[in-house]
């Protein structure tokens, strides 16, 4: 079972300093990249149902973001779920191959806040109600909120045969300071640690102006401990967030388990 997280920047923070503004057809070229790889289920991050615009002083479009609909109605060997509305961005889509397995979204853990950064489905034999894995798909705030990894411990010490896997959005390593708070430099992974999560791999950035100011590890995927014996390989593309083709500013952490 190959599983693709990849943060595909549908919105627009940062978007024309990156590179990432105006990019023509983006949606396919996302879709595209990510099907080189055969998963079976995709874990976008940063995802929205709508396309926003970014306006100048005057109120004029100067450049658009990903529309999540053109996505899901792409992905058309895929069964689609999304935690978002139709006014958030900061969302969740989890698509899994649809001659493959059936998928129901889940609503048994939520945080408190920031609904729409957080989604969980089961992964269901086809035509049965046998589940085969759990599935957490996050993305985390940039700052600390302080109840939003609660719900995910929570998964963590009640769920086996389970993934948690997305944006974590974490400092793990303080450096230097920098134009931050305090606060925002965290390490929440701990926890999962000490519940014998394995970490199956992470993608990470640790550099602002070219200077090595912290460690951020953005993408990730933990799995449970009935899964640990099972991970077979894990790659992370950088090619995605790179050169004149790049399509975010992440890179893809891409997982293979055994079903």
């Amino acid at each position: 079972m190959k599983i693709v997280t990849w943060n595909i920047c549908s919105t627009l923070s940062g978007a024309e300093e990156k590179g990432l503004l105006n990019i023509e057809n983006k949606e396919e070229k996302i879709i595209s990249r990510v099907l080189q790889e055969d998963p079976d289920i995709i874990v976008f991050t940063e995802f929205s149902i709508r396309k926003y615009c970014a306006q100048n002083e005057d109120g004029k479009d100067y450049g658009s973001g990903v529309y999540g609909r053109k996505i899901i109605s792409d992905l058309k060997e895929y069964d689609s779920r999304y935690s978002c509305d139709n006014n958030s961005f900061c969302s969740v889509l989890i698509s899994v191959k649809r001659d493959k397995f059936d998928v129901s979204k889940t609503s048994k853990y939520k945080p408190d806040k920031l609904k729409n950064r957080f989604l969980t489905v089961d992964i269901k034999e086809k035509d049965t109600d046998n589940v085969l894995l759990k599935i957490l798909g996050i993305y985390a705030p940039s700052e600390d909120e302080d109840t939003f990894f609660t719900p995910v411990y929570d998964f963590a010490k009640n769920e086996e045969n389970a993934v948690i896997i997305g944006d974590f959005n974490v400092f793990t390593e303080k450096v230097e300071k920098y134009d931050i708070k305090d606060k925002t430099i965290i390490n929440p992974l701990n926890e999962l640690y000490k519940l014998k999560w394995s970490e199956a791999g992470n993608t990470w950035d640790n550099t602002k102006e070219g200077k090595v100011f912290c460690t951020s590890k953005l993408d990730y995927a933990f799995l449970s401990p009935s899964l640990r014996k099972r991970l077979n390989s894990t790659t992370i593309f950088h090619d995605v967030r790179k050169g004149e083709d790049k399509l975010s500013d992440h890179s893809m952490l891409v997982i293979d388990i055994d079903d």
